[in-house]
C-alpha cells in the first residue's frame, strides 16, 4: 500500500512527488511519459532559477533526479481506471494494480493537432503549441500562428511585438475571440490575417520552412513561407477515463478548489488538467507542490494526527 500515487510525470506530478517524497511519504509516480508538455519544449527560458535557454527535457530530467533523491519511485504505465476500495484506492493498469491511501491526478492537457502532414515530423522544429513558452525563439523570425480564438490572437498579438511578420491563419472567414481583442488584431500593421485558407501541410526537411494551404471555398492551393508555426486551436483533456470518477468542467478538465481537492475525498489533482488557469510550467510545479501538501494534511488527519503542515526547509 502507498501513501499517494501520482498519475503523470511533468512539472506538476513531479513536484507533487518531491514534496510528498519530503514528507516521507512512500511515493509512486505512473506515468506514460517524462515531462508532459515541458519536454516537447526545445528551450525554457522563464522558469525561475533556470539561467539562460534550457531544453525541457534537461529541466524535467533533473526535477526526477530531485524526486528519486527523495525516495520516490516511478514507473512508465499507463493508469486506465481508478477505483475506490473503501476508503483506500486501487490504481489499474495494463501491467499492475496498485493500492494507495491518495491520489494525485496530474496527467496534464494535450493540446489539439493540425493533422497534417510535416506536423509530427517538425515538433519543436519549428512547429509549436505555446507562444508564451517559445516565442522568444523565434525573436527577429516570420512565423505563423493557426487558429481564430482567443488563444491564437493573444498569440499573435504578442509574437507582432518581436517579429517583423506574422501570418495569422483563422481557418475560416471570422475572428473568434473578443471583439475588442478582434479588432486589436486586425490593426496591427505586421499581422497578415489569411482568411479561410485550410492548413494542408508544414513543409521542410530539419526544420518548418513554410506552411501548404487550400482555400475552402475556391480550392486554389498556395504555400507561405516562415520559420515558425504557432498551433492555437485550443487543447483538449484526455479525461474520458475518469469521467465517471471525478467531476469535470465543461471543457473536461478536473474541477478543484483552492486546496487542489476533487470531488472525491482522498483525490487531488494539479497542472494542465485542472482547472486552473494559465497553462505553464512553473504554475503546474507550484500546483503539484500544493496538491503533495494538502495530501499530506489529508493523510495525517486520517490518521488521527494534528493536520497542521510545519516548515520543510529545515528545523530552526
Amino acid at each position: 500500500m502507498w501513501d499517494v500515487i501520482i498519475v503523470g510525470a511533468g512539472a506538476a506530478g513531479m513536484s507533487a512527488g518531491m514534496y510528498t517524497s519530503r514528507r516521507a511519504l512512500s511515493t509512486l509516480i505512473l506515468s506514460t511519459d517524462l515531462g508532459g508538455q515541458a519536454a516537447m519544449t526545445d528551450w525554457i527560458e522563464n522558469y525561475p532559477g533556470v539561467v539562460g535557454k534550457t531544453h525541457g527535457v534537461a529541466i524535467m530530467g533533473n526535477f526526477r533526479k530531485q524526486y528519486e533523491e527523495f525516495g520516490g519511485k516511478m514507473r512508465f504505465e499507463e493508469v486506465k481506471k481508478i477505483e475506490k476500495a473503501g476508503d483506500d484506492f486501487n490504481v489499474i493498469t495494463p501491467q499492475s494494480e496498485e493500492q494507495a491511501r491518495a491520489v494525485i491526478l496530474a496527467f496534464g492537457l494535450s493540446p489539439c493537432e493540425l493533422k497534417v502532414p510535416g506536423e509530427e515530423r517538425l515538433k519543436g522544429k519549428g512547429v509549436t503549441y505555446c507562444a508564451t513558452c517559445d516565442g522568444p525563439l523565434y525573436n527577429g523570425k516570420v512565423v505563423g500562428v493557426v487558429g481564430s480564438i482567443s488563444e491564437a490572437l493573444d498569440a499573435a498579438e504578442y509574437l507582432s511585438k518581436i517579429c517583423p511578420k506574422v501570418y495569422l491563419f483563422p481557418q475560416r472567414d471570422k475572428l473568434l475571440g473578443s471583439a475588442v481583442l478582434n479588432e486589436k488584431v486586425k490593426g496591427i500593421a505586421n499581422i497578415e490575417i489569411v482568411w479561410n485558407k485550410k492548413i494542408t501541410e508544414v513543409a521542410g526537411e530539419d526544420k518548418a520552412k513554410s506552411v501548404k494551404w487550400a482555400d475552402i471555398a475556391t480550392n486554389e492551393v498556395g504555400e507561405t513561407p516562415l520559420e515558425g508555426l504557432f498551433v492555437e486551436i485550443g487543447y483538449i483533456a484526455k479525461t474520458d477515463w475518469v469521467k465517471d470518477f471525478v467531476e469535470l468542467d465543461a471543457k473536461r478538465q478536473i474541477k478543484v478548489d483552492k486546496e487542489n481537492r476533487t470531488n472525491v475525498p482522498g483525490v487531488y489533482a494539479a497542472g494542465d488538467i485542472t482547472d486552473v488557469d494559465y497553462k505553464q510550467v512553473v504554475v503546474s510545479a507550484g500546483e503539484g507542490a500544493k496538491a503533495a501538501l494538502e495530501v499530506y494534511k489529508y493523510l495525517q488527519v486520517k490518521a488521527g494526527k494534528p493536520g497542521v503542515l510545519t516548515p520543510d526547509w529545515g528545523g530552526v
